[in-house]
């Protein structure tokens, strides 16, 4: 159940902890869900992100998979909080990077193709 999580059950007091706070300090944007399909959602993405990057230490694994599923739908005012949130609940961790340079230059070369 715990797709080998080491650390399952601190991470997922804090998962649980991070989508009651984006429930409760969020806007109440219509499009904004936070219960329990979106909270089992993000456990699916964490355990596919373990596996396809087993060097990254589980902290960092559930915060990517947290932000990958939640930062795009957010209004630009809640994204600040949604980041204040992190700080709180994840002191000391820092998002992993992720390398999007083949992306910008398949978008710059499509765009240079059609002329924008």
């Amino acid at each position: 159940m715990s797709v080998g999580f080491k650390e399952a059950e601190p991470l997922a007091t804090k998962i649980v902890s991070m989508y009651d706070l984006m429930e409760k300090q969020l806007s109440k944007e219509p499009h904004y869900m936070f219960q329990m399909r979106e909270l089992k959602a993000v456990l699916r993405a964490a355990g596919q992100i373990k596996t396809k990057s087993p060097q990254l230490n589980e902290t960092s694994v559930c915060i990517k998979a947290i932000r990958d599923m939640n930062l795009a739908k957010l209004i630009s005012d809640d994204v600040i909080l949604f980041d204040k949130m992190f700080e709180d609940l994840f002191p000391d961790c820092e998002e992993p990077e992720v390398n999007m340079d083949d992306l910008q230059i398949a978008l710059e070369d499509c765009l240079d193709e059609t002329g924008r």
